[in-house]
């Protein structure tokens, strides 16, 4: 028969067992599936894809989180926001305390009334978050790229949108519109100030002035992507 001591544990396999229990509870940040957005709001309902366990037990399934604020960039008089559709994932940060009162009121000095401590209705929604399986089409090791990125919404259909808007920003110069040359914007205003200035009225060509066409055809040259 075991002697009782051999049963009972030290002192630091108890102060273990203590620790993992306590963070055993504890939700810090997991990856979750948007399930509905409200732009007006910016809210979120998000169900966590990441399944949770407890105690060794077989994982389970956390339910959806509804009216998780989505941390768009922002700051003083500017920010940048963008749709969010059904499927898209994010990225789920869970506060430390309750931030309930802070999202009603906001403040710089504020006592959470709720004990809870990383609980999952302290959630906060960083859109963004992809699979190795799915990455970003347009990602550039140059280029600063903002706008569509080849997909339809759905996350499962890459390349369906075959000359997706954007706005690129690189070494070779400024791009806006389709992707490509043929709708790029500032390629448009080039072409139609190229073939203004080789245009002729009654046989003679027209006559600009050096602040005219041709200086506004150079400057716009200084940034127009080749």
């Amino acid at each position: 028969m075991a002697d009782a001591d051999d049963l009972t544990p030290g002192l630091e396999e108890a102060i273990g067992l203590m620790a993992k229990t306590a963070t055993g509870k504890m939700c810090t940040g997991t990856f979750g599936s948007v399930v509905s957005y409200d732009h007006t709001t910016q809210k979120v309902s998000v169900q966590p894809v990441i399944r949770g366990s407890r105690d060794q037990a077989e994982g389970f399934r956390y339910p959806a989180i509804s009216n998780v604020p989505v941390t768009f960039p922002a700051c003083g008089a500017f920010s940048i926001t963008w749709p969010i559709k059904a499927g898209d994932f994010v990225w789920l940060n869970f506060a430390d305390r309750s931030i309930d009162e802070w999202l009603e009121l906001g403040g710089t000095d504020v006592e959470p009334r709720s004990k809870r401590r990383f609980n999952v209705t302290d959630a906060v929604a960083l859109p963004g978050g992809r699979p190795f399986s799915k990455p970003l089409v347009l990602a550039s090791g140059t280029d600063l790229v903002i706008g569509q990125d080849g997909y339809d919404g759905t996350i499962s259909n890459p390349g369906s949108i075959t000359e997706p808007l954007q706005l690129r920003i690189g070494p070779a110069g400024i791009r806006l519109g389709d992707g490509g040359s043929t709708n790029d914007l500032l390629n448009i205003l080039d072409t139609l100030i190229s073939q203004l200035l080789t245009a002729t009225a009654g046989g003679s060509p027209l006559v600009f002035t050096d602040t005219g066409l041709t200086s506004l055809k150079g400057r716009l040259d200084t940034i127009l992507w080749p």
